[in-house]
């Protein structure tokens, strides 16, 4: 399963003179699953395929009401839903709260902020050439946000015409 999540602005520090702030971000978790429905692990999407994947004793889950998961917890009872937490600026997705280290680039840093349970507003989007529920947008191919002077600062395409789409 795929979670997509849309940021419209990315705040994003300035390296060696390059600046990597951008329009529209996409950023995504995919959560594997076994064929009896159990948690295998999650990979969470990162810039510059720094992403990683993640066990359930290195991630963090809630139940239905946000309440986070002790390590007891994970996995038992309702706390089954894989936490995502944003980094400040990136919006690289992390399933802890701290100082995350990126190679050549600034730390990623994210906190527990304000907590924002999508478990009720989640939708099924479809595929391209089949979109359900309304989501037409899947189709665009064109980029989301504005067209920044380099690669770094200009908005990314939309998930459908990322690889991660199609590969996790």
């Amino acid at each position: 399963m795929q979670y997509w999540f849309f940021y419209p602005y990315n705040d994003s520090s300035s390296v060696a003179g390059v600046d990597l702030n951008h329009e529209g971000d996409w950023e995504h978790i995919t959560v594997t699953l076994d064929s009896a429905a159990t948690f295998q692990n999650a990979y969470y999407a990162a810039h510059d395929n720094e992403g990683l994947r993640y066990t359930s004793s290195q991630s963090s889950f809630a139940d239905s009401t946000g309440v986070i998961a002790t390590n007891a917890q994970k996995l038992t009872g309702g706390f089954t839903h894989p936490v995502v937490y944003s980094a400040i600026g990136t919006h690289a997705s992390y399933p802890t709260v701290g100082t995350h280290s990126r190679t050549g680039l600034p730390d990623d840093t994210t906190s527990a902020g304000t907590a924002w349970n999508t478990m009720n507003s989640v939708v099924n989007v479809g595929e391209i050439s089949y979109p359900l529920n309304g989501q037409t947008f899947i189709k665009y191919g064109g980029l989301w946000g504005e067209i920044g002077q380099t690669t770094e600062s200009t908005g990314p395409d939309g998930p459908a015409f990322h690889g991660a789409w199609t590969t996790y």
